[in-house]
């Protein structure tokens, strides 16, 4: 059962990891990315609304959930970036943000 949850994920969401080399966003326990060109996947490994990455201020063109397409919220101060998430777009497991820059 464990292994067939495992491949749906990564039939949903192989181009997050697939192809891609570490990100710029330093894993923890709530958050991970993965970059391919110009592209950063986030993973926002909680149920929380916002996060807080310190230290992260890129130049961005496009930030938006990887399914939906829908933008994402979100605020860049002098010491970080802030990422409001919908609650409409929350996965209990992995809320995937594709952020191009």
């Amino acid at each position: 059962k464990s292994l067939s949850e495992i491949g749906q994920w990564v039939k949903l969401n192989g181009e997050t990891i697939y192809g891609t080399s570490r990100g710029p966003i330093d894993p923890k326990d709530e958050i991970a990315s993965t970059q391919k060109d110009n592209t950063i996947y986030i993973h926002l490994l909680d149920n929380k609304s916002t996060y807080f990455i310190e230290g992260y201020n890129p130049k961005i063109k496009k930030i938006t959930y990887l399914h939906s397409k829908n933008k994402v919220k979100y605020q860049k101060t002098k010491s970080g970036l802030i990422i409001n998430v919908n609650e409409d777009e929350l996965d209990e497991i992995d809320t995937i943000i594709k952020l191009e820059i």
